[in-house]
């Protein structure tokens, strides 16, 4: 489970709550936790926020799996 799904069910937030947030459409953010489209900064920021936690672990795989092409 990625960091977008998993932090919106621990706080317990649906989907349709978190894009009311986000001022976004309910499909937008349901494409982010499907890793359809990449999480724009100011989003995972607003995300860091509210969920107290560093915005960059929202990107962490992707820092991973880039290193991994890069150096393997």
């Amino acid at each position: 489970m990625n960091k977008l799904k998993e932090l919106r069910l621990e706080n317990k937030y649906t989907q349709i709550k978190l894009s009311e947030v986000l001022n976004i459409p309910k499909s937008t953010y349901a494409s982010y936790e499907q890793e359809h489209r990449s999480l724009p900064i100011k989003v995972a920021i607003i995300l860091g926020d509210l969920y107290g936690v560093d915005w960059k672990i929202f990107f962490e795989k992707q820092v991973r799996d880039t290193y991994d092409e890069v150096y393997n």
